[in-house]
């Protein structure tokens, strides 16, 4: 770079006054630019009372240089063996022995205002440790914030509201808010939800975080008493977030639904914790946040601050895992359009969950909160959720604490119906007659027709179908044409095609079309698509 370059700063701490630091340093500046010739000479032994700071005129006329009576100033001496000197000098040029008293004006920099009044924090959030997390002392948390000016607290603590003792001090805001919009709930992994959160009480700024972060609860959250972590994040506005990629009931909580204005803290070193003896769960305690301001200074008086109050509890370990899974009745197979499943009652639970998987173990269906160690699963949810004739079940024990572990998985199944045997249908003019021998199954539901103008058809598809509860299925209405239709036995979990033993295709014309109400039961037949009163996934 060319131009201008500042010389480095230099201490001289023997200077205490400013005006002669003012002068000393004009007089450096002289010298810097001034005093530039260098002289070295040696002289004989005659010279000897010749000092260090001594001024003398040199007068040269050899190795072409004229000197004549220039004044030098004797800043070096060496004397070798032999009784001469060797001489170093500078050069002495006029008027840089003084310093003109130049005017200054007076700096006083950026002065800030250290006595600032900090302001009260923001509404805190006070709630017992979640002792999913590991804790296994009786502990409140806190998430504190305040205003620009914040930068701190002094944290006082009572049971009686009169006596106060200081438990500690909070540096730095926490970071929390409240839902902008409610949060559905959603599956462990749940990618369908958007999280939206506003730290304007808090001031906070959140970040991003990758998947894998979010899976180790990196990133985690408490949402009432759901602790969840996140993932991706979009900024709408100043201190607005919008969260996705949620990992859910992370550390055992329990999944749950959260309203619009829910409390949100992100869960960090940024949580003031104290501990609390066993004597005092079940009581009040009153806590005060005494302010300070981001210089740690203009503290708060402690008459002067609200205190905030929480009811402590003691810390709850985790439920004992349970035992004793099993169908109701007893065996593996359910029959019936309700599946119940019961297991023992475990220690310290206050509800638990039941998780139901398909055949292959690892795909969730459904999970069902009960607060009972029994569950109900219909076969009107099954409908819902898609129906199986086996499912994998496990189920785990909750408290506050968090979650035990889960079971090993039951495995039920539910046979369908046997194929009927003699399966016929009769056309005619107006009616056609499905039917069969009577089935001998336990859990008979009763008898279906599918049928379709088409042959070949796929009944899961395509077509329309009629049930009757005897073995013989009158079907009425139809136009006149040529028909092709399929008889099963059916139970009262399913009427999916899918999942019955179907006859195979039978042919039958009505030659007339239009009729009424055949007798023995049956009905008009319903199309696919609107299958009403069938019960059909």
């Amino acid at each position: 770079t060319f131009g201008l370059r500042k010389q480095d700063a230099q201490q001289m701490h023997d200077i205490c006054d400013a005006a002669i630091a003012k002068q000393a340093v004009t007089l450096w500046l002289q010298r810097t630019l001034y005093v530039r010739d260098k002289y070295h000479f040696k002289l004989p032994e005659d010279f000897a009372a010749i000092e260090p700071m001594d001024y003398v005129t040199l007068t040269t006329t050899v190795d072409g240089l004229t000197l004549n009576r220039q004044l030098v100033l004797i800043k070096e001496i060496q004397e070798d063996a032999n009784g001469d000197s060797t001489y170093v000098a500078e050069g002495v040029p006029g008027q840089t022995a003084s310093a003109a008293a130049y005017p200054a004006h007076v700096s006083t920099g950026f002065q800030p205002n250290v006595d600032i009044d900090p302001g009260n924090i923001a509404t805190p959030i006070l709630f017992n440790a979640p002792t999913a997390l590991g804790s296994t002392k009786n502990e409140v948390w806190a998430a504190v914030a305040g205003g620009a000016n914040w930068g701190g607290c002094n944290v006082w603590l009572s049971v009686d509201n009169v006596t106060y003792a200081q438990i500690g001090t909070i540096h730095g805001p926490a970071r929390y808010g409240t839902l902008t919009a409610a949060l559905a709930t959603g599956a462990s992994t749940d990618t369908t939800n958007t999280l939206s959160v506003d730290l304007t009480t808090s001031l906070g700024v959140l970040g991003a975080a990758t998947h894998a972060e979010a899976d180790a609860a990196a990133s985690l959250c408490m949402i009432d008493s759901e602790l969840l972590s996140y993932a991706d994040l979009a900024v709408t506005s100043a201190n607005h977030f919008n969260l996705t990629y949620l990992r859910r009931g992370q550390r055992g909580s329990a999944i749950a639904a959260h309203s619009n204005g829910a409390n949100f803290v992100r869960l960090d070193d940024g949580i003031f914790k104290f501990a609390y003896p066993d004597v005092n769960a079940g009581s009040t305690v009153y806590v005060k946040f005494v302010s300070f301001n981001l210089y740690g200074r203009a503290s708060q008086s402690l008459a002067g601050v609200s205190p905030y109050t929480l009811g402590v509890a003691v810390a709850t370990s985790f439920p004992a895992m349970p035992t004793g899974l099993a169908l109701a009745g007893g065996g593996t197979t359910w029959m019936g359009s309700t599946l119940t499943v019961i297991c023992n009652a475990s220690d310290r639970a206050t509800s638990y969950r039941f998780d139901f998987y398909k055949a292959d173990g690892t795909t969730l269906v459904r999970s069902i909160y009960s607060t009972a160690p029994t569950v109900d699963y219909t076969a009107s949810q099954a409908a819902t959720d898609g129906p199986l004739r086996e499912y994998k079940i496990a189920v785990i024990a909750i408290n506050v604490a968090g979650s035990s572990a889960a079971t090993s998985q039951l495995d039920l199944t539910n046979a369908a119906p046997a194929a009927v045997a003699s399966p016929a249908i009769a056309g005619g003019a107006t009616t056609a007659t499905a039917s069969c021998t009577a089935s001998s199954d336990a859990d008979l539901g009763g008898y279906v027709l599918f049928y379709s103008t088409t042959t070949g058809f796929d009944p899961n598809a395509a077509g329309s179908l009629v049930t009757s509860a005897a073995n013989s299925v009158p079907v009425y209405g139809l136009p006149a044409a040529t028909y092709y239709g399929k008889v099963a036995a059916f139970d009262p979990w399913s009427l999916k095609p899918s999942l019955l033993n179907l006859s195979a295709e039978i042919s039958f014309t009505i030659t007339t079309g239009g009729g009424s109400t055949g007798s023995g039961g049956g009905g008009q037949g319903s199309g696919w698509g609107g299958r009403s009163g069938n019960n059909i996934p």
